[in-house]
């Protein structure tokens, strides 16, 4: 399953960038390099990538055209044998019981756009699979705010990367508050 993570990983990548988390399998295989296996570039490798990849998403009908008409084709421009799936879930607390029955279930999605306060909880579950150690992490983390990328940090391991950010703003009325001598 390393290859869905690499996948994975690259569509996690093209959205958060194009934007501005999810649930995965442990590997255990292993790649052998011997005299008879050549090592292969990143690039020739990322061209033979193949597979389906499917994503829950909670985003707006416009985001989701979006994702649908201009991110999922520019990824499939790179990687022309991957399938990508985006299936439009409700959000709160509905989504949230779907995710985790799919968890315990062993039914999950490839990626999952979850809450950030749900990320600790899944990693602590081993719902989700770390993704620091992928190629390309850590380039992709330094074009991301340390602060919303710090959202998706549990026990010494990255689980997501952020696809947007709230910002919270406050808003005054001055002539309000200089009548009331502020």
């Amino acid at each position: 399953m390393k290859t869905e993570k690499i996948i994975s990983v690259i569509l996690i990548g093209i959205i958060a960038c194009s934007f501005f988390a999810g649930c995965g399998q442990k590997s255990n295989e292993t790649t052998s390099n011997d005299a008879n296996n050549k090592p292969k570039t990143e690039a020739e490798d990322e061209t033979k990538l193949s597979g389906s990849i499917e994503m829950w998403s909670t985003f707006t009908d416009i985001e989701n055209k979006v994702l649908k008409e201009k991110i999922v084709p520019a990824f499939n421009n790179k990687y022309p044998n991957i399938k990508v799936k985006i299936t439009p879930m409700p959000g709160g607390d509905d989504y949230k019981k779907q995710i985790l029955q799919a968890c315990m279930s062993g039914t999950t999605p490839d990626l999952a756009r979850t809450d950030i306060t749900d990320v600790a909880q899944y990693a602590k579950e081993d719902y989700l699979a770390a993704i620091d150690e992928l190629p390309n992490f850590n380039e992709l983390k330094d074009s991301v705010f340390e602060g919303p990328m710090s959202t998706s940090y549990y026990n010494g391991h990255y689980y997501g990367i952020p696809l947007d950010t709230n910002t919270k703003i406050a808003i005054y009325n001055k002539r309000l508050l200089e009548k009331a001598g502020m």
